[in-house]
């Protein structure tokens, strides 16, 4: 009985193989996990000097809406409308 070893031999990947464009799906992660991170870093060197860490949770909580609240009142000042 011969025994045939089997090699997996591909070519080298050229630079412009490599670089591929990210995904929608990967760009949204990234940009909240951004956002995330910032509201992380509001809370910890803004919200806490002058808060206890719950009241400090609770500010970024009303800032968050306020925020959202702010953004949609603009887009429906100007009459824009988006349809999901």
């Amino acid at each position: 009985m011969t025994t045939v070893a089997v090699t997996n031999v591909r070519k080298a990947a050229s630079p412009t193989d490599t670089a591929r464009p990210h995904s929608s799906r990967l760009l949204s992660v990234d940009v909240y996990r951004g956002v995330a991170v910032a509201g992380m870093l509001l809370v910890d060197y803004q919200f806490l000097r002058f808060a206890s860490p719950t009241n400090a949770s609770m500010l970024f909580a009303v800032a968050t809406v306020l925020s959202c609240w702010a953004l949609m009142w603009l887009l429906y000042s100007k009459r824009i409308f988006m349809k999901i």
